[in-house]
């Protein structure tokens, strides 16, 4: 209400803590989310660093060949040998993630803002170009990311039903009985709110997970 703060600062302070943020809370906590604290929980780990390392060179020849999809001549600020976010949804979309109702565009857009390490020293276009893709690293991040998001089945179901994996398991099952899938999405994804993790459960189904 106009005059109900001391100063412009006063009234500034009072928008961003009691209006904007307990709403964002509620509507929106993605925005909110902490890089940082999610690095932390999920990726510095062993287990994970073990896991990244003995997949390392399919994961490098993945990054380089989609990091050369666009083909955009006339974009002063691409990298070719940086993931760029339209490259990064060419993988997304190839692995078929998006049409198996795995992730949301919405999803996979935010893993990609999420996933960037990156501090700005200046408004050069090479700072720029950092902004606008992911290294490397970065992509290693997203990858994490995403498998707190998906529906796995348990080493004991691929057994039952003889494949050879996890991808086999979920083909199969989309393609020869589609609604059985639909409820496996929803009885075998995580069941997690906050983006940095913090309630991150992967037996919070009963079941445990391949995360």
């Amino acid at each position: 209400k106009k005059g109900g703060s001391g100063d412009v600062s006063d009234a500034v302070n009072q928008l961003c803590l009691n209006n904007l943020l307990s709403n964002m809370q509620k509507k929106c906590p993605g925005a909110l989310q902490s890089s940082n604290a999610f690095r932390t929980r999920f990726c510095y780990i062993e287990s994970v660093s073990v896991v990244l390392e003995q997949n390392m060179a399919s994961l490098k020849a993945l990054y380089e060949n989609y990091a050369e999809v666009s083909q955009q001549m006339n974009d002063t600020l691409r990298d070719d040998d940086l993931m760029s976010i339209g490259e990064w949804m060419a993988f997304i979309n190839h692995m078929g993630l998006v049409e198996s109702r795995q992730l949301s565009t919405q999803q996979a857009k935010s893993i990609f803002l999420w996933s960037r390490i990156r501090s700005v020293g200046s408004n050069s276009d090479k700072e720029e170009i950092k902004l606008r893709h992911l290294t490397f690293e970065d992509f290693l991040e997203a990858l994490v990311r995403m498998s707190t998001m998906l529906a796995f089945p348990t080493m004991i179901e691929i057994e039952d039903v003889g494949a050879a994996n996890a991808g086999e398991f979920l083909l199969a099952m989309q393609q020869d009985n589609p609604k059985a899938y639909i409820d496996f999405l929803d009885t075998h994804r995580p069941k997690h709110n906050d983006p940095d993790g913090s309630d991150f459960d992967p037996e919070g189904t009963g079941l445990r997970a391949l995360f």
